[in-house]
């Protein structure tokens, strides 16, 4: 049987020819001489791929060597490249190539920091401290008396008097004599500024000049209505001045001063006092105790103690008095030694005149005991005046 496309025979079971590779259904593809043959088109197959050869390894393999490097002694030596130096063109143009780039534009004019000289740093350190200095005396003033113990203080009133003559000039001297120098010559009826009374002298103030004056001639301006010194300075039994025991604590009073504070009691009871002092020109007058409390506050008065020798009795008795002037105007006096040693009188009931040291040398009495006038020193006087013990 033959190939009817290449003519190649073929055996009759084969599907495709050996020669031309063409698909072969038997009795359609091979000539078998006679008959009528469907042709069949051609399937192209690819052709074989030829074998790979691979060589044999070499029996053994060498790199080739790498040429020798021959250095010679006398090699001209490396010179560096000169600098490269721009010109001011190729500078100049630099520069404008870098400003257009640049984000920051810089300030036009540039602030030279101010330097103090050492002299103005000393004045400055100079006035600072003096201000911090300032500062600590004000704090400290608020402090004690604005604030230590709940102080309170009255505001300063001046006392003033009036020359009163019968139209002739007062002398102004520069003591409490007539022996002093006279300073100045005061008009009838010339204000001045009271600044301390002491018995037939006045020490006055008129226009800045300071000196004593007969206390005669001087109308003292709050004494016109009668409310000056038996207000201020009369002692009775029931208290001194405007201050009355078992009464309120006055906030304020004309020519003192009144400052507060709180003490705690450190016999008996548990309580408070409050402890008033009241000045007079900056001098301690009087010292005042309010009754005892435990809580909140009182302002009733429960003693008295007279520190100054301003306050008199009606009979002119005060402190720096002698028990025989004491004896002359109290006859009915009595003297007693107990935790001190005072002498009273029963038209002043609560007032004690204490006398200090006065018994005579050798001379012991029992606590609580009467003395008798005669066991007492001579010219004794009274050191302190209080009430309410």
């Amino acid at each position: 049987m033959f190939c009817k496309n290449c003519g190649e025979q073929i055996n009759e079971d084969a599907r495709f020819c050996k020669g031309c590779g063409f698909s072969l259904v038997a009795g359609d593809n091979a000539d078998q001489g006679g008959g009528d043959r469907k042709s069949i088109m051609p399937v192209a197959m690819p052709p074989p791929l030829p074998p790979i050869v691979v060589p044999p390894p070499p029996s053994s393999f060498a790199p080739p060597p790498l040429p020798s490097i021959v250095t010679s002694q006398h090699a001209p030596p490396i010179e560096a490249p000169p600098p490269i130096t721009p010109s001011l063109t190729e500078a100049s143009q630099a520069t404008q190539s870098l400003e257009e780039f640049s984000t920051d534009t810089p300030p036009s004019t540039v602030e030279t920091p101010q330097v103090i000289s050492e002299k103005k740093s000393n004045v400055l350190k100079y006035v600072l401290t003096g201000v911090a200095a300032v500062c600590a005396v004000v704090v400290g003033l608020y402090f004690f008396i604005g604030k230590g113990g709940d102080k309170t203080v009255s505001k300063m009133v001046e006392l003033r008097a009036r020359v009163n003559t019968d139209g002739s000039l007062l002398n102004l001297r520069t003591g409490a004599s007539t022996d002093s120098e006279v300073l100045y010559q005061l008009p009838n009826g010339t204000e001045v500024i009271v600044l301390e009374r002491t018995g037939r002298w006045t020490k006055i103030e008129f226009n800045t000049i300071v000196g004593y004056v007969s206390d005669d001639f001087l109308l003292h301006l709050g004494e016109e209505s009668g409310s000056t010194d038996p207000i201020h300075y009369l002692i009775r039994d029931n208290g001194v001045g405007v201050f009355i025991l078992g009464q309120r604590m006055p906030t304020q009073v004309d020519g003192f001063q009144i400052t507060k504070e709180r003490i705690e009691n450190d016999y008996g009871d548990e309580g408070y006092y409050e402890l008033y002092k009241v000045y007079e020109n900056r001098q301690e007058m009087l010292v005042i105790f309010s009754e005892l409390f435990s809580e909140g506050t009182s302002d009733i008065i429960e003693r008295i103690y007279i520190k100054s020798a301003k306050f008199k009795t009606a009979q002119n008795i005060g402190i720096n008095s002698t028990i025989e002037e004491f004896v002359a105007a109290y006859p009915d006096f009595g003297i007693t030694d107990g935790i001190r040693l005072f002498i009273y009188t029963r038209s002043l009931d609560g007032v004690i005149f204490s006398l200090g040291d006065a018994l005579k040398e050798g001379v012991h009495k029992d606590f609580g005991s009467r003395v008798e006038l005669s066991e007492l020193k001579n010219g004794s006087k009274i050191e302190q005046i209080d009430y309410g013990n």
